[in-house]
C-alpha cells in the first residue's frame, strides 16, 4: 500500500513536471522574441492558428498528433516534447533525492527548470534572461533557509537528503563569487568578447545553489565539455561550408538577422542578456565559429546537483587525497 501511495505521487509530480514543461516552452519560444509570456493564446508559428486545449496536452498531443500542426500540418519542432518530458523526468529525479524535504525539493524545481530554459534558448538564440538568474538565486535562498529550519544538518535524522548537506552560507556565497570573479576578469579583458554577461550572471546564482566546491566541479566539466563541442560543432560547420561555399557576403546575410529581426530589438531590450547574443542567426545557429558556453555550464550544474559529492570524492581519491 505504501509503495502505490509513493507511486501515485511520483506520477503526480511527473504530470505537472510536463505541464510547467509545457509553459517552459512558451518561455523559449517566446522570450527571445520579445513576445510576451502571460497573455496570449499558443498559436502554430507556421500558420499562425490558433491552438485549442486539445492542442496543447503536454506531450501527448506532440505523440497524437505525429509531430504536425493539426491545421497546416506542418512539422513540429521535437524541442517541445524534449523539454516537456525532460522537465517531467528531471522534477521526478529531484523528489526522489530530496522528498523529505518539500522546500528544497521545490527549490530544485525551480533550479533544474530555470537551466532547461537556459540550456535550449543560450544554445538557439545565444540569450540568457535575468528572469532564470533571478529564480536560480532564489532556490538557493530556499534551500539556505531550509537547512537552517531544520536545525543541524549533522544531527538530523534525515540529514543524508539535504543537498548539499555540507555547504554553508558561507560557502554558498564564496560559490557565487568564486567562478563568476574568474568570468568577469575574463570579461574585462577581453572586452566582452570572450565572456559573456548571461554566463556570469548565471555563475554567481548557481553559486549560491551549490557552493564553492560544486562551482569548481561545475567549471571543469563544463570546460572540458565545452571544448569537446565546439571541436564538433567546428568541424560540422566547415565540412557544411565546403560541400556548400558560398560568398563571403551571402554567409553574412544568412548569418545575421535579418533588418527589424524581433531577436535584434529583444536583446537590445534585455540588459541581462548574454554579451555574445548578437552573433547568433535568426535560426539558432550562433554565426562563425562562436558556440555558447551557457548549455555546457547549465547541463554541468544539473549534473553537479545530484551527483556533485561523489564526483568531487572520487577526484579527491583519485588524486590521493
Amino acid at each position: 500500500m505504501e509503495t502505490l501511495l509513493w507511486l501515485y505521487i511520483y506520477f503526480v509530480i511527473f504530470v505537472v513536471g510536463l505541464c510547467v514543461g509545457s509553459f517552459m516552452n512558451v518561455q523559449i519560444y517566446r522570450l527571445p522574441r520579445g513576445i510576451g509570456t502571460v497573455k496570449g493564446r499558443s498559436f502554430c508559428p507556421d500558420c499562425g492558428h490558433t491552438l485549442h486545449a486539445r492542442d496543447l496536452v503536454p506531450l501527448f498531443s506532440y505523440i497524437f498528433l505525429g509531430g504536425r500542426c493539426r491545421y497546416c500540418r506542418a512539422p513540429i519542432s521535437p524541442r517541445y516534447a524534449a523539454v516537456e518530458l525532460l522537465n517531467a523526468l528531471l522534477w521526478v529525479a529531484y523528489a526522489y533525492k530530496f522528498m523529505l524535504h518539500p522546500l528544497t525539493m521545490v527549490a530544485h524545481f525551480v533550479f533544474g527548470s530555470s537551466l532547461l530554459c537556459i540550456i535550449f534558448i543560450d544554445a538557439a538564440h545565444m540569450l540568457i534572461f535575468d528572469r532564470f538568474n533571478v529564480a536560480i538565486a532564489l532556490s538557493g535562498v530556499m534551500i539556505a533557509v531550509d537547512k537552517f529550519l531544520c536545525g543541524n544538518a549533522g544531527h538530523h535524522h534525515h540529514h543524508h537528503h539535504l543537498f548539499p548537506q555540507d555547504v554553508t552560507i558561507v560557502d554558498r556565497l564564496i560559490g557565487a563569487l568564486c567562478v563568476s570573479g574568474l568570468f568577469l576578469l575574463i570579461a574585462i579583458v577581453s572586452r566582452g568578447k570572450w565572456m559573456g554577461g548571461g554566463d556570469i550572471k548565471l555563475t554567481a546564482a548557481a553559486g549560491l545553489v551549490l557552493g564553492w566546491k560544486n562551482m569548481l566541479g561545475v567549471l571543469f566539466i563544463a570546460s572540458v565539455a565545452g571544448t569537446i563541442g565546439s571541436l564538433i560543432i567546428m568541424g560540422a560547420q566547415n565540412a557544411r561550408a565546403a560541400r556548400s561555399p558560398v560568398s563571403q557576403s551571402s554567409a553574412e546575410t544568412a548569418a545575421g538577422h535579418p533588418p527589424g529581426d524581433k531577436l535584434d530589438q529583444a536583446a537590445a531590450n534585455n540588459p541581462g542578456h548574454d554579451a555574445a547574443a548578437d552573433t547568433g542567426g535568426e535560426d539558432g545557429e550562433p554565426a562563425g565559429h562562436v558556440v555558447p558556453f551557457g548549455p555546457y555550464l547549465a547541463g554541468a550544474m544539473i549534473l553537479m546537483s545530484f551527483f556533485g559529492t561523489e564526483i568531487i570524492d572520487f577526484y579527491l581519491k583519485l588524486c590521493g587525497f
